[in-house]
């Protein structure tokens, strides 16, 4: 009877350790989106692997490590570590991504079929880290303004790497 008693009702779930949230909270639904973001990231890796883009495989594992830096920093209350993909810090991925006719010789574009599968998928990745930015943002900007802008930042800061790999992709530079 007691471990019924003490049996975690289905509509939460765990928040940070015991701490029970409802499964609606939007620290929770944040914590959806970084999974989603992730699950994402990892089929990019299969379709550019299948299409032999070993570069940009490993690119996105740059991306896969920064969204498990952010989840932790979520989960234990820590700060995000800087974000580095390809080499770039969190300022050069801004500039380039901001400036791709600068960086790649490439203008902004908006992607379609014809520019095959992997593109497809990176143009999903982009679009979900996004969303996990602003779940971010619902999640951490209270009425005395965001609690946790290194989080809020980090995501707005893998949308755009997500984006400049989309821009090099699109400049050949993964062949």
């Amino acid at each position: 009877m007691d471990k019924e008693k003490n049996k975690k009702p289905e509509h939460m779930t765990n928040l940070i350790g015991s701490e029970l949230a409802r499964k609606d909270d939007p620290l929770i639904i944040f914590r959806g989106e970084l999974d989603s973001a992730y699950a994402v990231c990892v089929m990019c890796q299969v379709c550019a692997r299948k299409e032999k883009h070993d570069a940009l495989v490993g690119h996105l594992s740059d991306i896969l490590r920064c969204i498990r830096s952010v989840m932790r920093a979520h989960v234990n209350g820590d700060s995000v570590p800087p974000i580095l993909v390809m080499g770039m810090d969190e300022e050069a991925i801004r500039e380039a991504s901001h400036h791709p006719d600068k960086q790649l010789g490439v203008p902004h574009f908006m992607p379609d079929w014809r520019m095959g599968e992997t593109m497809a998928w990176l143009n999903i990745l982009r679009t979900k880290l996004r969303e996990a930015e602003c779940a971010a943002v619902e999640a951490y900007v209270r009425e005395g303004g965001p609690q946790r802008e290194d989080i809020i930042a980090a995501m707005n800061r893998l949308n755009s790497a997500a984006y400049l790999l989309m821009c090099q992709l699109n400049a050949g530079v993964y062949g």
